[in-house]
């Protein structure tokens, strides 16, 4: 998705893809300004490149697994940020959800099992210039890695509110940012943490959220690294259920 503005996505069902083994991704979005919006009923069904399905099959790129991830949002290494994306109303299933093994990490080129770092929903590149990004009334699941990644200290403001985020052998929702908020969420069936997240200076928000399943703890939380000295963390009125 190369220019910006609102992209609809009608009611139905629409199987996506990376364009070749090693592309790492089916949608891409690398401009400012793009919002994806689905009407009701809206699905993307992740498929491998060839049109296999990820649950069975597992491409091996220099003999790593490469599933492959369902958005990649892409940004700039300095500059002004890429900003005002937003993934709004739809279903992304990824076609292979947990097996209850958060190991090994990557997963393991002759079962497939594991967490497999490649095979993400949203995945905001990590190291990358990021702000506004909002990722809203989602039903996101069937994943071995990371539900809804960015890892790094380029992301500004963020945005994950009433999603479903669910069914992955890593954690539902890793994302470091400088203003995060996370709040009434349905996050669960997880092999490691529902939210792993490394905080910045600034404010992040768990608020609301309803977490049950998750093998290794609802919210694991730290600092990214150890200048962080200041920044405030909100933590209230979450369901924690079998976690």
């Amino acid at each position: 998705i190369a220019y910006g503005g609102c992209i609809y996505v009608p009611a139905g069902t629409y199987l996506i893809r990376p364009a070749a083994i090693d592309t790492g991704y089916a949608l891409d979005i690398n401009r400012d300004d793009v919002h994806l919006i689905g009407e009701p009923s809206a699905k993307f069904v992740f498929q491998l490149y060839d049109g296999s399905d990820p649950a069975t099959n597992w491409p091996l790129v220099n003999g790593a697994v490469m599933r492959g991830s369902a958005i990649r949002i892409n940004g700039p290494t300095s500059g002004s940020p890429r900003k005002n994306i937003s993934i709004l109303g739809i279903e992304i299933d990824g076609g292979a959800g947990s097996t209850g093994n958060s190991s090994p990490i990557p997963a393991s080129p002759s079962t497939g099992d594991g967490w497999d770092i490649t095979h993400k929903g949203v995945y905001i590149r990590e190291d990358r210039l990021f702000d506004n990004i909002v990722i809203e009334d989602n039903y996101i699941h069937s994943f071995r890695g990371e539900i809804v990644y960015y890892g790094g200290a380029g992301l500004q403001r963020c945005r994950i509110e009433r999603n479903r985020i669910s069914d992955t052998n890593a954690d539902c929702v890793s994302v470091s940012s400088k203003a995060l908020i996370c709040r009434f969420n349905e996050i669960d069936t997880c092999a490691h943490a529902g939210v792993e997240n490394h905080y910045l200076d600034g404010f992040n928000f768990y608020t609301f959220n309803h977490f049950h399943g998750c093998e290794h703890g609802a919210l694991h939380l730290g600092p990214a690294n150890d200048d962080v000295k200041t920044g405030s963390i909100d933590v209230s009125w979450n369901v924690i259920e079998s976690c």
